[in-house]
């Protein structure tokens, strides 16, 4: 068996092959190519294993080295970093590491999301990018207005009879051209995001496990399937705290003796589900009910903003209890979680 590794970058990657011993069978910096990688893995007449930081770019030449029958795994930024600390920081030195750890099976890996969980984590972070940007452009168009002071009379001035309005405004020549370019990409990002909002429509009606998550209040038809995208498989968490930390609901706590000190919510997460969970916590406690009564008690105590994250922390463990059992949402799963 060979052990290859890896330092991937956008155009270029560094890679080493080694042998059971340690011993170096070949190295090179390679063109991004699938020629190239496979001229150059042809000289190896062994089994190999391969392994590589879960980047960006790693996901090509991850499936660039399944064509060629190598098995690859995804080792940890974060957990490489914290184990390789070295003050000689070159690709080669991080490709040999990378095979050593490999070799002595002390790689710190990360989860290799199946093709058919990223292609659906595309669709959901695309159709949030385009939403951002949506929303950016909506913010300009208030900031607008205001520097012309113009005051909207209609809570929405993005509806029908809002944009009637906007059309009727009189401002200054660059300030209407902006106005309307500013409208006009407005309304083809509405028209990609319907897009995408139908074709999630189309994967929740397939998927049985987007379905049962979307019976839970506020997880509608955009949340369900993006943290069914974001988690993958749900038995690669052994517990709902691990879960729950993952998500990125959990604070930083530090104790040492009878001193403990709790923080903020923890850095190293998923970004993407804590949004899920907050959002879905937003609409969630508009609605009578458990959780309502559950965040109305965290406010009183505390403030808006901790009782938002204690009950998306609450809504979180109940996806997680309801993904491992495999039933359906009742209301007195609330009370449970």
């Amino acid at each position: 068996m060979y052990y290859v590794g890896l330092d991937v970058h956008r155009d270029t990657s560094f890679c080493v092959i080694m042998d059971k011993a340690g011993d170096t069978i070949a190295e090179r910096n390679l063109e991004n190519d699938v020629l190239e990688f496979a001229n150059f893995f042809a000289q190896c007449d062994q089994p190999m294993e391969a392994a590589m930081e879960a980047t960006t770019d790693a996901y090509f030449i991850q499936a660039l080295l399944t064509e060629l029958g190598i098995s690859v795994r995804l080792a940890h930024p974060a957990k490489l970093r914290l184990i390789a600390e070295s003050s000689s920081k070159t690709d080669r030195s991080d490709a040999h590491l990378i095979a050593d750890m490999l070799r002595m099976g002390r790689l710190p890996e990360a989860y290799l999301a199946p093709a058919e969980v990223r292609q659906l984590r595309e669709l959901t972070r695309g159709r949030q990018s385009l939403v951002r940007t949506r929303t950016g452009l909506k913010n300009r168009v208030s900031a607008l207005l205001r520097t012309y002071g113009q005051k909207c009379p209609l809570k929405d001035k993005f509806g029908k009879a809002g944009r009637a309005w906007l059309e009727s405004l009189q401002l200054p020549t660059m300030a209407a051209m902006m106005l309307d370019i500013y409208l006009a990409v407005v309304d083809v990002l509405s028209a990609y995001i319907a897009q995408c909002d139908s074709k999630l429509r189309e994967i929740s009606r397939r998927d049985e496990r987007i379905r049962r998550l979307q019976e839970i209040p506020g997880i509608a038809e955009v949340f369900g399937p993006m943290i069914i995208a974001e988690i993958g498989e749900v038995s690669r968490f052994w517990t709902k705290r691990r879960f729950v930390a993952y998500c990125g609901l959990a604070p930083i706590v530090r104790q040492s003796a009878d001193k403990t000190y709790i923080g903020p919510l923890r850095r190293d997460c998923n970004h993407w589900l804590r949004y899920a969970f907050i959002e879905a916590t937003h609409s969630c406690v508009k609605a009578p009910g458990r959780y309502r009564d559950y965040y109305q008690r965290k406010a009183q105590q505390h403030n808006k903003k901790v009782a938002t994250v204690a009950t998306a922390r609450r809504l979180c463990r109940l996806v997680f209890a309801l993904l491992w059992s495999g039933e359906h949402y009742q209301s007195d799963h609330a009370h449970a979680a």
